[in-house]
């Protein structure tokens, strides 16, 4: 992966060298553009600490339009020079967020559905206005400073602390109590979960409750560590409930340059709660959900919820196949 990435940076200064050579002017707006959006950026994570409507819709638009308007002071700026702008800098842009040492590679390819969208509309939004006309340093300023307080006031509004429940559900060739001895006693894993391994997301090797009834200890063991989850509900055999009191990051980011730890690792992703629950379906079939609740802290919520949903099934999937397994054999 990291030669991958070598030959896409060598790559991409042929390009930028053989096209900005003849319009050096054009490198110049896509360099300032880039800084306008690092400072945006800094100041979303650092300061307002939110992963938002900032990051991933104004920054990238941004991206798009800036450049085409900074240039058109000078040229006419047309649209296929607009779109070579506007994606050039998206390029440099997430480039140097792995060799600046400030993201990893999944965490930019998970973004860059939001990122190439925001960067098309920033380019066709620029070639929906007169910008021979209306470009000048006061109205430039003027919509960076409307679209930053618009934005930044966006993700204020929009932090939410509502639960996100998902559910999966297996059938098990077994007594219901057979069933429940099983999935109170706790086990290891058999089947590493190769796809999160490979991207660096954590996945469950084991989990045991420490004892027995409301306030007993689940231990729920990840590849980054171990949630500490306190029963909150017991009813055996039917249903037991747990509060998450610990909890590990929930993943370790791949950068090919330095060993990162960006903030949204820390508290953006948040285990709340979970639950197990059994129904008979017979005197040896039994159905079992489980269901996790979670708060995610990066907007806009929809879109990240379709990437944390499916971490989180895979999460419930390996525990239900392993209950499977230990009451079915």
């Amino acid at each position: 992966m990291y030669y991958s990435f070598v030959f896409l940076i060598n790559f991409a200064f042929y390009l930028f060298n053989y096209y900005l050579a003849l319009k050096k002017h054009f490198f110049l707006a896509i360099l300032y553009s880039i800084l306008i959006v690092y400072v945006l950026g800094y100041l979303s994570i650092e300061f307002f600490e939110n992963y938002g409507w900032t990051l991933f819709l104004l920054a990238p638009l941004l991206l798009g339009f800036l450049p085409s308007f900074i240039v058109s002071n000078r040229v006419t700026v047309t649209k296929k020079e607009s779109y070579m702008m506007g994606f050039i800098a998206l390029f440099i842009a997430c480039i140097a967020l792995l060799v600046l040492g400030i993201e990893g590679i999944v965490c930019i390819l998970m973004s860059l559905p939001l990122f190439i969208i925001s960067t098309l509309l920033g380019i066709v939004l620029v070639h929906r206005v007169n910008i021979r006309n209306i470009n000048n340093p006061k109205i430039i300023l003027a919509l960076i400073v409307g679209y930053i307080f618009a934005f930044f006031t966006l993700d204020y509004v929009n932090y939410t602390e509502d639960l996100i429940p998902v559910t999966s559900t297996i059938v098990i060739e077994n007594s219901i109590e057979k069933v429940w001895g099983n999935a109170i006693k706790g086990s290891q894993f058999s089947k590493p979960d190769l796809l999160l391994d490979k991207l660096g997301i954590a996945y469950p090797k084991s989990s045991q409750f420490k004892s027995e009834g409301i306030g007993a200890i689940r231990e729920y063991n990840f590849t980054t560590g171990s949630y500490l989850q306190a029963v909150s509900k017991w009813d055996p055999p039917y249903i037991v409930e747990f509060n998450t009191k610990e909890a590990p990051i929930h993943m370790t980011e791949n950068n090919p340059f330095w060993e990162i730890s960006p903030t949204h690792l820390f508290g953006y992703f948040v285990s709340i709660k979970g639950a197990v629950k059994l129904t008979e379906l017979s005197s040896k079939k039994t159905k079992v959900e489980n269901t996790t609740w979670y708060q995610v802290h990066m907007t806009p919520i929809p879109y990240w919820k379709l990437w944390s949903n499916g971490v989180v099934k895979r999460f419930q999937k390996a525990f239900l196949e392993n209950l499977k397994d230990d009451s079915e054999n």
